[in-house]
């Protein structure tokens, strides 16, 4: 909600209605606090850092309740979404693209999970494969394929192909 003063300068006021909503706002604070404690013994240039903070973001999910995913496990080590993505695809070191391929790769596997046993949303779900997993449905692409004809086809055989489609 957002309050203006006597002087008409705008103030946000945020108020949790409920002592759920308070809670779970204390729960969400807490919970990114200490990913960024795990973050402060992130190494970017030591894989097994790297991997030790990736453990604790994933200990420390279980212990919260909060579920694993892309932006919290980057900034458990010391990094955004964008740089963990870009050694996944193309980094020149083998180590660091096998290691960040197989963080993006768990928190895959749990959205997959949570979408399979109904805990989100279908159309996060699909929204979240589609820009964090590469999938994709390709069928319309493959429908396009199948019928774009290059023009090798006669009268004849076009006539033959869709009979069904016409009136005779």
């Amino acid at each position: 909600m957002i309050a203006r003063s006597k002087g008409g300068a705008a103030k946000l006021q945020v108020v949790a209605k409920t002592p759920e909503e308070m809670a779970y706002n204390a729960r969400s604070i807490e919970h990114v606090m200490r990913i960024t404690e795990i973050a402060q013994h992130a190494d970017k240039s030591d894989i097994n850092s790297l991997r030790d903070c990736f453990i604790a973001y994933l200990k420390l999910c279980a212990e919260d309740g909060f579920k694993a995913g892309n932006v919290g496990v980057a900034a458990a080590m010391g990094m955004n979404y964008s740089e963990l993505s870009a050694w996944a695809k193309n980094d020149n070191r083998p180590d660091r693209k096998a290691f960040a391929q197989t963080v993006l790769r768990t928190c895959s596997m749990i959205r997959e999970g949570l979408i399979a046993d109904q805990k989100i949303n279908p159309v996060i779900g699909i929204f979240w494969q589609r820009n964090y997993d590469g999938l994709r449905n390709d069928t319309e692409q493959i429908q396009a394929l199948q019928d774009n004809d290059t023009g090798t086809m006669t009268a004849e055989e076009y006539k033959q192909k869709y009979s069904d489609l016409l009136d005779e």
